[in-house]
């Protein structure tokens, strides 16, 4: 309603026209995108052994576990201690760990 009134006083010659609101430019600025050439099986992100998401890679970098790698080195009872996560679990996931290097 207030922009009719305001509309309606302006055309009766009783207001200034009312103000011109100032365009603003917005840039965005997007990451460059992952080639897709590229995109073969890191085999340094935990994520790719089964098990590993990403809560249990996050909890795994906490204790220093950053890679498959570390994770084949790892002790899975020092391991099990920091992050609560069970030993055997941990056994399975070396396992996989030293499989998934051994293929690459």
């Amino acid at each position: 309603m207030q922009g009719y009134i305001r509309r309606l006083r302006f055309a009766l010659g009783l207001r200034s026209p009312p103000a011109q609101k100032e365009s603003v430019q917005i840039t965005v600025e997007h990451e460059p995108e992952q080639d897709s050439s590229d995109a073969t099986t890191d085999t340094n992100e935990l994520t790719e052994i089964n098990g590993i998401g990403p809560s249990r890679r996050d909890t795994l970098n906490d204790a220093g576990i950053t890679s498959v790698a570390d994770l084949v080195e790892a002790d899975s009872a020092a391991i099990a201690e920091q992050t609560g996560i069970s030993a055997s679990r941990i056994d399975n996931w070396i396992n996989q760990a030293e499989e998934l290097l051994s293929n690459d």
